[in-house]
């Protein structure tokens, strides 16, 4: 529940809407509109990923960090790409609390 929906920021790529459509009314606010339809819609991976700005820093929150290898290779050398979890980590509250100290 978002009961006051925030203007998107210039920093925010969104990855469930097409660049040409982030100025419609649905894609402008951090709604709960917009975040059922980004769990509803195909990832922009690639459109999004074309989008940061060099030295960058991409946060890959998901269970296993499974997109590491993929964000390795289509971003530029100098991007820091941070799992928030390991597939098969014993300890998983370290391996999260660890990541975010990076």
């Amino acid at each position: 529940m978002i009961p006051k929906p925030q203007e998107r920021s210039e920093k925010w790529i969104s990855t469930s809407v097409p660049e040409r459509d982030w100025n419609s009314s649905a894609a402008r606010l951090s709604s709960a509109d917009y975040h059922a339809n980004s769990l509803a819609s195909p990832v922009l991976f690639a459109e999004a990923l074309s989008r940061l700005p060099e030295n960058s820093l991409v946060i890959e929150i998901s269970p296993a960090g499974v997109l590491q290898d993929a964000l390795q290779s289509m971003l530029p050398q100098d991007a820091v790409t941070v799992p928030l979890g390991k597939q098969g980590e014993p300890n998983e509250l370290d391996y999260l609390l660890s990541a975010i100290g990076k």
